[in-house]
């Protein structure tokens, strides 16, 4: 029995593209209005310039919005019914390469800033982090080999609460996957492996989690 069972979310999302030889932009804005947090506009930003044919540069800026769930806010013993919703800011530079006809390449830089992060504590229960920044690192390599079709990819990222400089709770700094699929006929076969670094448990960085990996199968 939550203090809260129903709340509305009405929104509204313009976006615009163009696109000529030389260059091209995408903007978005998107306008929330919510029942319990009140209203939040959220702007959306990229320029892509195509260096050559299979090489592209792109830079962009996003800006997000997420409210509290109600098991953030109302659950039994868990809930905090205090949160508030989290914002952020984003910034990020890729690159984009067609590597040859099998091979796709792709890397970015990024930082994120959050305001009021909602992040779970060793309590299990939720937190607002009032100032958070995330420096990260992605890459992800696509190829096609002997049939099957791969998917490497890896991401590094430096997730910190910015008024103590502690790692925020719960967030691996290291993230290594790999999938591969194929089609024989009318039989799909694929799997997934995902590798998790260690992290923290809680905010003052004393109670560290174990890394750890995932293996899928999946058939069709």
């Amino acid at each position: 029995a939550f203090s809260e069972n129903s709340r509305w979310n009405r929104a509204a999302f313009v976006q615009h593209r163009f696109h000529t030889e030389w260059f091209s932009t995408e903007l978005g804005l998107r306008r929330d209005q919510n029942q319990q947090f009140g209203a939040q506009n959220s702007w959306s930003g990229t320029l892509t310039l195509p260096i050559n044919p299979d090489n592209d540069v792109l830079l962009s800026y996003s800006e997000g919005f997420r409210a509290p769930t109600f098991n953030d806010l109302y659950y039994p013993k868990y809930g905090n019914p205090n949160l508030q919703p989290e914002t952020s800011k984003s910034y990020e530079l890729q690159w984009r390469s067609q590597l040859s006809d099998s091979t796709h390449l792709e890397a970015s830089l990024y930082r994120t800033d959050l305001s009021d992060a909602i992040i779970v504590d060793s309590t299990d229960k939720p937190q607002n982090v009032a100032s958070a920044r995330i420096n990260g690192m992605e890459a992800a390599l696509k190829h096609d080999l002997f049939g099957w079709q791969g998917n490497l990819g890896l991401s590094i990222i430096d997730p910190r609460d910015r008024s103590t400089g502690h790692t925020l709770a719960r967030r691996a700094r290291r993230t290594l996957s790999l999938d591969l699929d194929r089609q024989f006929d009318q039989l799909g076969l694929g799997a997934s492996w995902q590798a998790i670094s260690s992290s923290y448990d809680d905010a003052d960085n004393t109670q560290r989690l174990g890394g750890y990996t995932l293996l899928g199968l999946r058939s069709r």
